[in-house]
């Protein structure tokens, strides 16, 4: 008889510290509505810019705040990009969080498109998106080899795609039309009318098939930052 008491009251003690266990499951599970919020834990307090020119110099300035209350081994954040590069030159960085809690970094990148940017902390993880544009042209450097020859020379034609100082590279490749007009003759001399840029270069060959001569006018034509064309020309001397 003693015994049955014994086996009940060891059940029935069992019954109350059940719920008690939970209640402490549920204070450290994410999620839980008693447990810590993910934003508490983790969160993105600043993005400076949601979209860049894919120049890799335009950069992004992320600022995120963990529990300034972490305790020292779990004060880390650790950066993700899809794309682009930290300070580090690497597409994943590791930051000490500082005594309030914040780890901060910067991005930039060369490819267009939608960038992820991922944070983790312990074992959380936040992300984020930033859209990275084509990087266009600011001017157009074109250059002519040669410029003057005889009706046997061909003719390389060059177009170098630049952008402002301090606004980094154009972003490849690049379509540049070309128009070739002879202003001495009906007769025109032979070559693509465009081209696609690599490393930040677009070029064409111009033959002279028909053996004509004179002057012809050359014009590459891009699309620019604001929408609208950016134009540039030169001169072709052919001597008969």
């Amino acid at each position: 008889m003693m015994k049955a008491k014994l086996t009940v009251l060891i059940n029935i003690l069992l019954l109350a510290l059940l719920p008690a266990c939970d209640r402490e499951d549920d204070l450290y599970s994410l999620g839980n509505t008693s447990g810590p919020k993910l934003r508490d834990i983790i969160t993105f307090q600043e993005l400076s810019v949601t979209s860049l020119d894919a120049d890799s110099a335009s950069s992004c300035h992320i600022k995120v705040k963990i529990n300034p209350e972490a305790s020292a081994d779990k004060r880390t954040v650790t950066f993700v990009a899809k794309s682009g590069a930290f300070p580090n030159n690497d597409t994943i960085l590791v930051v000490k969080a500082n005594d309030e809690g914040i780890a901060t970094t910067t991005l930039v990148s060369k490819q267009p498109g939608k960038c992820m940017i991922k944070a983790t902390t312990d074992i959380y993880t936040i992300d984020t998106f930033i859209t990275v544009n084509t990087a266009l042209p600011d001017d157009i450097l074109l250059t002519s080899d040669p410029y003057t020859g005889d009706t046997s020379t061909a003719f390389s034609i060059s177009a170098e795609l630049v952008r402002n100082p301090g606004r980094g590279m154009v972003t490849d490749p690049v379509k540049v039309f070309f128009v070739i007009t002879p202003l001495d003759t009906s007769i025109n001399l032979i070559y693509p009318s465009f081209s696609f840029s690599s490393m930040h270069l677009a070029t064409i060959n111009v033959t002279n098939p028909y053996k004509v001569s004179g002057k012809f006018k050359v014009v590459s034509k891009v699309l620019s930052p604001q929408g609208d064309t950016l134009r540039r020309d030169i001169m072709l001397h052919i001597n008969k």
